[in-house]
C-alpha cells in the first residue's frame, strides 16, 4: 500500500507543479505509476533473496520479518517523510491555485487526506490503535 500512496502521491506532485496546475493525467501515467510500483515491490523483494532466512522452523511466521528490521525500518522512514513532503506540496499548490477543475481539486485533496493517513498508520505501526498516538 506504501508504494501505491508514494508513486501516485509523486505523481500528483509533479502535475502541480506544472504550468497549468493540476491538469488531467496523460495517457500513460497509470501505466508508468504501476510499472514504478512493480519496481520499487521487487526492489524490496531482493533482499530476502540475496539473505535468504535461515533454514529452521520457529513455530512462527513473527520471526521471519525479524532478519530484515533494519532495511523495513529505513524504508519505512523514507515513506513517512515522503508522504508528508508530497502531501505539503500538493496542499500548498492546492491553497496557491484558485483556477483548478473540481474533479482535479477533489482528487488533491483526497491525495493529500491518504498520504497523510497512510503517514500516521506508518507512524502509529499495526500494534497501536490510533487512539493512543
Amino acid at each position: 500500500m506504501g508504494y501505491i500512496t508514494l508513486v501516485f502521491g509523486i505523481e500528483m506532485a509533479i502535475r502541480s507543479m506544472k504550468y497549468n496546475r493540476f491538469e488531467q493525467r496523460g495517457k500513460w501515467n497509470v501505466t508508468i505509476c504501476i510499472g514504478v510500483i512493480s519496481f520499487l515491490t521487487m526492489l524490496t523483494w531482493m533482499p530476502t533473496v540475496a539473505w535468504p532466512m535461515y533454514n529452521r522452523c520457529f513455530g512462527s511466521l513473527i520471526w521471519f520479518p525479524v532478519r530484515y528490521e533494519l532495511i523495513a525500518l529505513i524504508i519505512l522512514g523514507i515513506l513517512v517523510a515522503g508522504f508528508l513532503i508530497l502531501a505539503a506540496l500538493i496542499s500548498i499548490q492546492l491553497m496557491r491555485t484558485a483556477n483548478v477543475d473540481p474533479n482535479e481539486r477533489i482528487a488533491a485533496s483526497r491525495m493529500c487526506y491518504f498520504l497523510l493517513m497512510a503517514a500516521l498508520i506508518y507512524v502509529c505501526g499495526p500494534d497501536h490503535s490510533i487512539q493512543s498516538c
